[in-house]
């Protein structure tokens, strides 16, 4: 495997042994799984239509973040902003599901050297979520080195797809990202709102989109690929910082978030 492998599965790992195994469970009701797959189901059409206007590279990378699960830092966002930290776990949880199916008919025909990545990933969090269930008090001793690692592999994963596709981001790929952004967001709310799940919940673990793993696993077939994805990261977190400003700064705290 080589370095970028080797970090993402790092990085997937690190993601599955802090997500508890019942996180999987929450999918059998219906209001959770309609908020997983509310944003899959606007993000996948819009990156096809919105590829046909664009160049190969571009389609790509559009199609890898459309697919790709939510950001592995969504529990941490959540506890940020003063949401469930359970329940983004599993959208999360969900999201990681959906988007090794998704990959697989989205991406498999266009980019078949990017479905062995996602593969490779999916794997990791799963055998990740595995060793967590099995072997909680172990998990919990070393579960500090596992995040650095897991810090590491993300910065080794950043640097690779920032030498890979710095030099072709455009105003096109901000306008794009924003709008990959814009579109899973409202997604997720509206989904949580019609089935009643916590909306505050479901920006994080269901609405982003985790740009590391689609700059990975877009850049493994071709490296500018990586262009929207990556632009996607650096709005995404700049996004969040600001809704955890404005929360912060809300009288009285985030509204009690109900159970899903």
């Amino acid at each position: 495997m080589d370095p970028t492998s080797v970090a993402l599965f790092a990085l997937l790992f690190v993601a599955g042994a802090q997500t508890p195994l019942l996180a999987l469970f929450a999918l059998r009701r219906r209001r959770t799984l309609l908020v997983v797959v509310g944003p899959y189901a606007l993000l996948a059409p819009l990156a096809v239509i919105l590829g046909t206007a664009v160049d190969a590279p571009t389609r790509l990378g559009l199609l890898a973040l459309a697919v790709a699960p939510a950001e592995l830092a969504a529990p941490g966002i959540a506890r940020a902003i003063g949401a469930r930290i359970d329940t983004a776990g599993a959208y999360l949880a969900g999201t990681v599901v959906v988007s090794f199916a998704l990959t697989f008919a989205f991406l498999g025909p266009s980019a078949p050297l990017a479905i062995g990545a996602a593969r490779d990933a999916a794997f990791a969090f799963l055998i990740g979520m595995t060793f967590g269930g099995a072997l909680p008090t172990i998990r919990d001793r070393i579960l500090t080195p596992l995040r650095r690692a897991g810090d590491l592999a993300l910065l080794v994963l950043v640097a690779v797809a920032i030498a890979g596709a710095a030099a072709h981001i455009s105003g096109q790929s901000v306008a794009l990202a924003l709008l990959m952004l814009a579109g899973g967001a409202t997604a997720a709310v509206a989904a949580a709102a019609l089935g009643g799940g916590d909306r505050w919940s479901a920006l994080p673990g269901a609405g982003t989109r985790d740009f590391a793993v689609a700059a990975t696993i877009a850049g493994s077939a071709t490296p500018a690929s990586a262009a929207v994805p990556l632009v996607y990261g650096g709005l995404l977190f700049l996004g969040a910082a600001l809704l955890v400003f404005r929360r912060h700064r809300t009288r009285g705290g985030p509204e009690e978030p109900r159970r899903t």
